[in-house]
């Protein structure tokens, strides 16, 4: 098997087709230790890996990723790329794509600028969503959560996600909402500053704040 077979694909997102693609090419990933796909991917040395092995003995709490970035010998987005070629979560290049604005809807703009996250398809009860940490399970539990779906994560560039969020949510770079489709509602004279103190933020943009 060669070094293209097992490493997981990357696949450029045009359409749900491709979504589904990426899914389905992931799965047939041969599972590796994470030092063998570091070593392969090019990022870590032979003899890198035999020495953060051999200190792993005396530190049994301690993961080797975790020990590799500490000691930066990886970045963490090398981490993350490795981790999920070991896992088998797929790698995209959203390119130009814009997910259906019902797809969008089910997490409102602002959460998805905060978490960098792009929903990106609903496969009956489960939302395929891009982020650049897929592996992050506290993350993947507050898009449950949030959600309400299963979530399927598919590794893809922080910038890539930044620019695709703003696209999906028809917001300029700059940040403004040209269309007014995140307008909150106005408050009552002379309480706009006390509510955006004490209202919750999912309330304030209550028209992404329930799935459809």
């Amino acid at each position: 098997m060669t070094q293209a077979d097992r490493d997981t694909p990357v696949v450029k997102i045009g359409d749900e087709a491709d979504i589904n693609q990426a899914l389905h090419l992931a799965r047939n990933v041969r599972i590796e230790r994470l030092g063998e796909v570091l070593v392969r991917q090019g990022v870590l040395t032979r003899e890198a890996l035999e020495q953060a092995l051999e200190a792993l003995k005396h530190l049994p709490a301690t993961h080797l990723g975790d020990l590799l970035v500490e000691q930066k010998i990886i970045s963490p987005e090398q981490l993350e790329e490795a981790l999920c070629a070991q896992l088998g979560i797929p790698r995209i290049n959203l390119g130009a794509f814009t997910p259906p604005p019902d797809v969008a809807a089910l997490i409102p703009y602002q959460m998805a600028l905060r978490l960098n996250v792009l929903p990106l398809a609903r496969r009956n009860s489960v939302l395929v969503v891009a982020c650049a940490k897929p592996t992050d399970q506290e993350l993947l539990s507050i898009l449950r959560f949030y959600s309400g779906l299963g979530i399927e994560p598919v590794l893809a560039a922080r910038q890539q996600i930044t620019t695709a969020i703003n696209r999906a949510y028809q917001v300029e770079s700059g940040g403004e909402d040209t269309e007014g489709y995140l307008r909150p509602e106005a408050p009552p004279p002379g309480t706009r500053n006390r509510e955006s103190k004490t209202r919750p933020a999912a309330r304030r943009w209550s028209r992404w704040s329930t799935p459809s």
